[in-house]
């Protein structure tokens, strides 16, 4: 049972729902949304190599449609510091970017659909790609 604090802004709200099964609900809040942040993943190197293809579906493939449904909304998509790889010297946003395990790969790739989207078809669509380091 998942639990989730309640916030008291009428503005946001919870679901708990599959999303890889595209209920209408799930669809109609994505297009009537102004932001939208979704955090659902499968994550971490264990998991992911050994569940490759629902590694991708839920990182990747997901995305592939979530993007058809945005028009002017604004995206904030959680990436992380795995898409450098490892490195002995520090990194920043300007380092080379080279995503070593399936999480890793299907997160930048995520990333890139997304800032390619903007960038070819949907210009008022708006992405804020965030690579948090922990």
């Amino acid at each position: 049972d998942v639990n989730l604090i309640t916030l008291s802004n009428p503005r946001v709200k919870f679901y708990e729902e599959d999303i890889l099964k595209w209920s209408p609900n799930l669809v109609k809040e994505i297009q009537g949304c102004d932001t939208a942040i979704p955090l659902a993943a499968l994550v971490g190197f264990p998991c992911c190599e050994s569940n490759k293809t629902y590694c991708w579906d839920l990182n990747y493939f997901w995305f592939e449609k979530f993007k058809s449904l945005l028009d002017d909304q604004t995206v904030f998509y959680g990436n992380s510091n795995s898409a450098y790889g490892s490195s002995p010297d520090p990194m920043d946003e300007t380092s080379p970017l080279n995503p070593l395990s399936e999480y890793a790969k299907s997160k930048q790739q995520t990333e890139e659909l997304l800032k390619d989207y903007h960038k070819f078809f949907c210009i008022n669509f708006n992405a804020s790609c965030l690579r948090a380091s922990i």
